[in-house]
Order: C-alpha cells, then sequence, then structure tokens
C-alpha cells in the first residue's frame, strides 16, 4: 500500500515539474496558423457567466456560491441534490483564450484544491481555451474525480441541456464543435490528438442523461 501511494505521489511530482519547467514548447497548437483563422470575438466574462447560469442547472446542480477571480476565473459552488449518490461539485470555469490551453500544473493545483475541500464529491474544470495533453494526463493521475470540459464540449452540453443559449454562444471564438488539443511532443513532431470525451467515472455530475 504505502509503495503504491509513494508511486503516485511521485507520478503527480514528476507531472508538475514537467508542466512547470518546459516552458520551451507554447500552449497554442502551432497548425491554427496553417488554417483559417477565427475572427470572432472572446466571448465576454458576463455573458460566459450568463450561459454557467443557465447550463448547471439545466444538469441538475445547484448554484450555492459564485467567486470571480480578479484573472477572470470563475470559482462556483454546487450541489448534485440527488439521494445518497449527490453531493458538493466544485467548478471552475475560465472563459479566456488569449493564454492558450490549461496546462497540467493548473488542473493539479485545481486537483488538490477539490481534494482539499472536504465533503466536495468532485470538481469540473471548464476552459474555453482547452487544455493540452499533459492535462488530460494529469487528471488521470490524481486520485479526485475531475471533469475537464472545453470549448468544444461546452458547446455539446449547451446545445443538449440548454438550446436556446446555443446560437449566441457560437457566435464566440473557440465556441464551436471539433476543437483540438495538443502534447508538447506532439507538437514538435507535428502531430496531434483529438479532444476526449468527459469521464463518466465515479457519480457524475454530468451523468443526467440517462
Amino acid at each position: 500500500m504505502f509503495v503504491a501511494v509513494a508511486a503516485l505521489f511521485l507520478g503527480l511530482v514528476l507531472i508538475a515539474l514537467l508542466a512547470r519547467f518546459a516552458h520551451n514548447v507554447p500552449r497554442i497548437d502551432a497548425r491554427a496558423a496553417t488554417e483559417s483563422s477565427d475572427a470572432r470575438p472572446p466571448i465576454p466574462p458576463a455573458e460566459f457567466e450568463r450561459i454557467l447560469h443557465a447550463l448547471l442547472p439545466a444538469l441538475g446542480l445547484e448554484i450555492l456560491s459564485v467567486t470571480r477571480e480578479e484573472n477572470g476565473t470563475l470559482d462556483i459552488r454546487c450541489r448534485d441534490p440527488r439521494p445518497v449518490t449527490g453531493g458538493r461539485i466544485l467548478v471552475q470555469a475560465s472563459h479566456r483564450t488569449a493564454g492558450g490551453q490549461v496546462d497540467a500544473a493548473e488542473v493539479l493545483a485545481f486537483a488538490e484544491s477539490v481534494r482539499s475541500d472536504t465533503g466536495a464529491l468532485k470538481g469540473i474544470d471548464i476552459a474555453v481555451a482547452g487544455f493540452t495533453d499533459e492535462a488530460y494526463a494529469a487528471r488521470g493521475a490524481t486520485p479526485s474525480l475531475i471533469e475537464l470540459i472545453d470549448g468544444a464540449k461546452l458547446v455539446d452540453l449547451v446545445r443538449e441541456y440548454a438550446p436556446d443559449r446555443i446560437e449566441l454562444l457560437e457566435r464566440y471564438r473557440s465556441l464551436n464543435t471539433g476543437a483540438r488539443r495538443h502534447s508538447r511532443a506532439a507538437w514538435s513532431s507535428g502531430a496531434g490528438g483529438e479532444p476526449a470525451a468527459v469521464s463518466d467515472e465515479g457519480t457524475a455530475a454530468l451523468d443526467h442523461s440517462n
């Protein structure tokens, strides 16, 4: 048991160090330069928040509180009211696209905040800019239950659960289906991966379609 815990801890430390010191590779897919540029404006913070206020209750979550960070990130505390399987859900949501995709260090930091919040069932990280491959790998390495929702997945959820908002949402940059993520290794070799689907591990707050 001790060996397994030690190995998991060492893996998380290595991921965090790689994400922290690998500065030479950008967090934005270089292939974007060869594609038609997205001339749409970024989604305004107020509109992004209104979308979430429409979507989260439609998913069956009760919004308990909303905190707005200086960098524009929203920290939302929700509750899944279902008996036995429900509980508190922590949502971190960012509308920013200029800084590039969310990396492993940021995902690990959010996972740690979920782990340290006694009583939290899971965390949902929503980032319009998307996530790097390393971020998805870090999510899989942490013991906390974390959902990663990129711009394309957000559009899919809004289309299904808050369809009256979809036409407005697709007016903004990075909010369309088919968004891509990349790994640092893949960037240098010209390869890339497709966005992963939201996991259904454990009691997922997004698992209301059944």
